[in-house]
């Protein structure tokens, strides 16, 4: 038996499901099985990096570009490019990693009276050095994939080709933690046979108004799941809330009922109390992303910082380039820079401890990593009556304050203002009294504790067991 974990990250900004892939992996270690994780895109060295970081092998993942090559993993080390150069521009790159990969040769083409250079051809190796099959592009990035019998084939086409070189059996098990680009779900489907498919829901999957910037009800990227949950075994999300609210989802849209199970995908560590935390000190950890509303935060810590003067916010994360701009011009306005802090990405596993408070705006947070983290590290916690993981975590009065917020009205400048002044009293209130603060972190370490990695990676085994 065999356990094939799909989609790996490429193409995305590294967030809760790679951790949560990450966790998974040293359970399926304990189940004694064979674990493969399959890219279904050419992976990037970061997120090479980011797997091996978690102790994946590299033995232990499947690239399908590189394996209808004949090579069976992605190879001993991260991939190298070299690139020859002639007249100043890349005319061919090579890839290796413990061996030859592929090559890629460059055309040029002439518009408006400049000289375009683009991707028209990148050619697989086989472990012997000759030729797999070729991917010719066009100027607009249209692919084609050539083999050398002569057959020609789509990138839909070469999928499947390489899903039914898996030879999946009943005795098989699939899971499928992110949609990924949805041209490899169809190929998968076809050639599952009879393995076992379980699908995670990491995000949020019927929207509120206003609850997501992007999407005003089903969430796109999960829609081509809810239309084939025939094919389906299991649907698992993090929280009963969210089993509960898919289950109204498939009703509602007249979806195919299939089984949905609660099971939390990340589990902490216990960590030592700490007596001693910087005074006066916030801290949030998200992908700098509109959904965050992290503005709505810099703006209350703005208008806390007036009656606290001590008080100091530090902001964890990277993402969306110009909303960053956007954040980095409200501190700079506000002349803030001495307490509000972007300190971009980085490893935050222990920065948690140094502070006395968590502070969120989001709108939603399917289960809530970084919530879980920072009950797990003691903090006083602060955010929105917002789903699932802000009242999973943050509860009223006990370990921090949740704020009422209608998500339809985000849009109009005046109840903006008033969320702002609702973060700003909550933050100034929490720090307001030293007995309760820390009566808000006894309580937070106590309710973390439901999800000590012991008990959910017991969960995970027990659960894992019905398919072995």
């Amino acid at each position: 038996m065999s356990i094939y974990i799909f989609s790996l990250l490429v193409g995305y900004v590294i967030s809760g499901v790679d951790h949560a892939i990450g966790m998974s992996y040293s359970i399926i270690k304990q189940l004694n099985t064979q674990a493969k994780y399959v890219f279904t895109e050419i992976p990037t060295n970061k997120a090479l990096k980011r797997y091996t970081d978690m102790g994946i092998n590299f033995e232990d993942m499947i690239c399908a570009q590189f394996s209808m090559a004949g090579n069976a993993s992605v190879g001993g080390a991260q991939i190298q490019i070299r690139d020859h150069y002639s007249d100043g521009k890349v005319t061919v790159s090579e890839a290796i990693t413990d061996r030859p990969l592929y090559f890629d040769v460059y055309s040029q083409y002439e518009k408006d009276g400049h000289l375009n250079q683009y991707l028209s051809r990148r050619t697989f190796l086989k472990p012997d050095g000759s030729v797999a099959y070729d991917i010719v592009y066009d100027k607009n990035s249209n692919e084609k994939y050539i083999f050398p019998d002569g057959e020609v084939c789509t990138k839909g086409e070469f999928l499947l080709k390489f899903m039914q070189s898996l030879s999946f059996s009943e005795n098989d098990l699939i899971i499928i933690h992110r949609p990924g680009y949805m041209n490899f779900m169809e190929p998968l489907f076809l050639s599952k046979n009879n393995a076992h498919i379980l699908v995670f829901l990491h995000s949020g999957h019927d929207f509120l108004p206003g609850e997501d910037p992007y999407y005003s009800s089903l969430n796109p990227e999960y829609y081509y799941f809810f239309e084939n949950f025939d094919k389906i075994d299991t649907i698992l999300v993090s929280t009963q809330q969210q089993k509960n609210e898919v289950l109204k989802t498939i009703e509602k849209y007249h979806f195919h009922k299939t089984n949905v199970e609660a099971i939390p995908i990340f589990g902490v560590k216990k960590r030592k109390e700490i007596s001693e935390r910087r005074p006066f000190s916030f801290l949030t950890v998200s992908r700098l992303d509109p959904r965050k509303h992290i503005d709505l935060l810099v703006r209350a810590a703005i208008e806390a910082h007036k009656m606290v003067p001590e008080l100091t916010l530090d902001i964890y994360g990277t993402g969306n380039r110009e909303y960053i701009q956007e954040i980095s011009k409200l501190i700079k306005s506000a002349q803030a820079f001495s307490y509000i802090t972007l300190k971009g990405y980085c490893d935050v596993s222990d920065v948690y401890d140094n502070y006395e408070a968590y502070i969120t705006a989001s709108s939603w947070e399917t289960f809530g990593i970084t919530l879980l983290d920072a009950i797990n590290a003691g903090n006083a916690m602060v955010g929105f009556r917002a789903r699932y993981g802000n009242t999973l975590f943050i509860k009223p009065g006990e370990n921090g304050y949740l704020i009422d917020a209608d998500f339809s009205q985000l849009q109009d400048e005046e109840y903006q203002d008033y969320l702002v002044s609702e973060l700003s009293d909550k933050m100034q209130l929490v720090l307001s009294d030293k007995t309760r603060l820390e009566s808000f972190h006894k309580t937070s370490y106590t309710l973390a504790k439901d999800y000590l990695i012991e008990g959910i990676e017991k969960k995970w085994t027990d659960y894992l067991k019905k398919y072995i």
